[in-house]
Parts: structure tokens; sequence; C-alpha cells
């Protein structure tokens, strides 16, 4: 069984093809709210194990129903986990996620 099976048999509860099913449990789609806080969501375009389609649902919900900031950055050809092993893109990937959570420690609500 490939990773992408295994992944839409057990994880997603469907393939790519078939659509996403946002009921999932498994699913952050399920926890989007207005009380979402800020968000930075970093995907790989090669990533096995979140798909990057899903990714953009998840970032077009949070932008639908939460009121605070939502930023998207993808990585092409990064796969899952990518930052484990350092590398140029780690040192991007970090300095971007430092200067979100900065802008955001910078407009709180003291």
């Amino acid at each position: 069984m490939s990773m992408e099976s295994a992944l839409a048999k057990f994880v997603f509860q469907n393939s790519l093809e078939e659509g996403y099913d946002a009921r999932n449990d498994g699913s952050p789609l399920v926890h989007v709210s207005e009380q979402a806080p800020p968000m930075f969501v970093l995907q790989g375009t090669h990533d096995s194990m979140v798909w990057v389609e899903e990714a953009h649902k998840f970032v077009e919900a949070l932008k639908a129903t939460s009121g605070q900031a939502v930023v998207y950055g993808e990585l092409p050809g990064a796969q899952h986990a990518f930052e484990i092993f350092h590398s140029v893109r780690t040192d991007h990937a970090v300095n971007a996620v430092t200067e979100f959570l900065e802008w955001c420690y910078a407009r709180r609500s003291v």
C-alpha cells in the first residue's frame, strides 16, 4: 500500500480525486471557528501527508471565518517535515515564522 493510499483510507477517509470530507475529525477544518488565533500555514507542494489542496481549503476557511490574520506560505518541492534537516529553506521558514510571531506579539491587546 502506498503512502497516499494509506492516508486516503485511514486519515482522510477518501482519495484526493473523491474530494475531502471536512467532517473527518482528524481534519483541522472541523476546528475552524471565529475564535481561531492568528495563523501562519506553511505547506510544501510535495507533502505526501497533507495534500496542498487541503491546505488551500483550510486557509480559505480560516480567512472566511476568523477575524484574525491568516498567512499562507507554499514551499515548492517541499515534503512534510522538511525542516527536520537543516537547509537554507529551513532558515527562511524559521525567519518567516519568527517575523509573523513578532508581528502578532506587537499587535496583541495588553
